[in-house]
């Protein structure tokens, strides 16, 4: 497995490049359209956090309490992007000002939907989503950037497909899925020196790689089950395993107290990690992603017409019926996966192209189903994972 030159240029946030901070220290970058500018009056409080939506048709609205997770309010969705931009609870957001990029047919250049500016501002401009591209030359490699597209980041190179990123819950180390003797494994980087150290050696493969909230261990999917080990590959132990003769245990998730691991089988169950006490959550089709509260759960669900999915979060400690949580996603007609939290009201996730089978990063707003596109086509984006 090959990880990128140490050498490489360093990005905006101060991840890459000669060494490279942690993920978490680097400064906050540039935004694509600015953060909420002056005007627009607050509007009713979501749920049982405290942010405020700001009244569509305004000149952004400012920013309203923090949210539940520590970022500011959203700003409006009709209006104007003003400069400079409104500081999250970590750190004054970056300059206005459109980032690059090929545009993305039917939806303007990414970083442009008029809900970026609203999203952005309700989330840390600090913090990173990793992701995996071929963007170089087809072979597929990892990446990061910030959630206002500053400060892109080459992570690995090379012809071993790297893939499945995936943030320590400190935002310093990434685990993912490399080839190794034509077998998937597991490895786990160092973003400040981006050295990898490889954590499963298993015959047949292992990938679909998380950490728990502690660090210390990961869970990851190999052939019909899901194991957990450490950080370290010491430890490893088989959780749970599907019984018949189709399907598979898949996507393995850390609860919030580290007490239950998620997995899609389909339809998205937790288990102890002693293998006891299965139950189900919710009847989505995969890809379970636990809130930053623990509270709720994001997962994929056939909802739509035509076979199209889309992200919606339920409650993590109840069994909800698909399509009766809240909707994340708005309605777009593709297929959408792989949420990641940043905030408890704002993920991101892989928008899916069926027909072109090309997939690009976007961040929604569950507060109102707005998006934000950050990656472009022709380019193959997928399995984002956001920083804490």
């Amino acid at each position: 497995m090959n990880v990128a030159d140490s050498s490489g240029a360093a990005g905006s946030g101060g991840a890459a490049g000669s060494g490279g901070a942690a993920a978490r220290d680097g400064a906050a970058g540039s935004a694509d359209g600015g953060a909420s500018g002056s005007g627009g009056a607050s509007g009713t409080p979501v749920s049982d956090a405290a942010t405020d939506s700001a009244t569509t048709g305004g000149s952004g609205g400012t920013a309203d309490a923090s949210t539940t997770d520590g970022a500011a309010g959203a700003s409006g969705r009709g209006g104007s992007a003003g400069a400079g931009g409104t500081s999250t609870s970590d750190g004054a957001a970056g300059a206005g000002g459109a980032a690059g990029g090929q545009p993305d047919p039917g939806d303007g250049g990414p970083g442009t939907q008029p809900g970026c500016a609203g999203i952005v501002a309700m989330v840390d401009r600090r913090s990173w989503i990793a992701f995996d591209s071929d963007r170089d030359n087809l072979n597929r490699n990892l990446y990061m950037m910030h959630p206002d597209r500053s400060g892109p980041t080459q992570l690995t190179k090379g012809v071993n497909g790297d893939r499945e990123p995936a943030f320590s819950y400190d935002g310093k180390r990434l685990s993912y899925t490399s080839m190794v003797a034509a077998k998937p494994q597991i490895f786990v980087m160092d973003l400040a020196t981006r050295a990898s150290v490889q954590v499963t050696k298993r015959s047949v493969g292992a990938d679909q790689s998380s950490f728990s909230r502690d660090g210390q261990w990961l869970a990851f999917h190999s052939e019909r089950s899901v194991y957990i080990i450490k950080a370290d590959g010491t430890g490893e132990r088989l959780v749970a395993t599907e019984p018949g003769e189709t399907g598979a245990f898949t996507w393995p998730a850390f609860g919030a107290d580290g007490t239950e691991l998620l997995f899609s089988r389909p339809g998205i169950h937790a288990v102890l990690l002693d293998g006891t006490g299965l139950r189900f959550v919710a009847p989505g089709l995969g890809f379970p992603a636990v809130s930053p509260s623990g509270v709720d759960v994001a997962s994929s669900h056939e909802c739509d017409p035509g076979g199209s999915t889309s992200i919606w979060m339920t409650p993590f400690a109840l069994s909800t019926q698909s399509c009766n949580g809240r909707r994340i996603t708005p309605v777009d007609g593709f297929q959408s996966d792989h949420p990641t939290w940043n905030t408890r009201f704002v993920v991101a996730y892989h928008r899916l192209d069926r027909p072109n089978k090309r997939a690009v990063i976007v961040m929604a707003s569950a507060v109102d189903s707005q998006s934000c596109i950050l990656t472009s086509e022709p380019e193959d984006s997928r399995n984002p994972s956001w920083s804490p």
